[in-house]
């Protein structure tokens, strides 16, 4: 039998620009007991008792790394096929449907912030102490550059923090991943944005 344990570390209120906001720390793990009775394999009516077929549980808490599967389009459209008729690769072309530039990552987040939820944060980098000092300077800054679609050609590996940021008036909260000099927001109404910026991060 597993059982979820969720655990919340609330910090004092802090001033994200003209945003205030609690910033609580929560972390998901999974605890697996042996049961006493036989286990059944997912899919399978019936099990033998001479089987040494199992159900293993294990739960990894860093987010997937990269950009989400799902945000890699964002803000792009096909391009168009007549001008690429003569490529004949299997390569899928995009070109950007908004080449505005929003400025500071600050610009397109929703505020007032009633909240602000750390799911992750790299034990190598920060403490949760830092890990709250990093996130305030990136949602308080002033520089940076942000789209509505990928304009780096790096590639990405795990976040540096995972975080929800929850508004005041609104239901559903942003998602915010953030890297060394870069970060990637999906807003409350699914939105995904992409924001180079000066890079904070710094060993422990």
């Amino acid at each position: 039998m597993s059982h979820w344990r969720m655990t919340r570390l609330s910090i004092a209120p802090i001033l994200v620009g003209s945003m205030l906001a609690v910033i609580t720390f929560a972390f998901g793990g999974v605890r697996s007991t042996k049961g006493e009775t036989d286990v059944r394999p997912a899919g399978v009516s019936s099990y033998s008792q001479q089987s040494s077929g199992s159900i293993r549980f294990f739960h990894d808490p860093k987010p997937e790394p990269g950009i989400p599967r799902e945000a890699r389009d964002a803000g792009t459209v096909p391009a168009d096929q007549n001008e690429l008729k003569e490529n004949r690769s299997n390569i899928t072309f995009r070109t950007a449907s908004d080449d505005k530039n929003y400025g500071p990552l600050r610009n397109v987040i929703h505020g007032p912030l009633m909240s602000i939820r750390i799911r992750y944060f790299d034990r190598e980098s920060f403490d949760r102490a830092r890990a709250e000092s990093f996130l305030k300077k990136v949602l308080e800054s002033e520089k940076g550059d942000t789209y509505t679609h990928i304009f780096w050609a790096e590639g990405l590996g795990v976040p540096a923090i995972e975080a929800y940021l929850q508004s005041e008036d609104l239901a559903y909260p942003g998602y915010l991943l953030v890297w060394s000099g870069r970060a990637v927001y999906q807003d409350p109404k699914g939105k995904w944005w992409f924001t180079a910026m000066p890079q904070m991060v710094s060993k422990r």
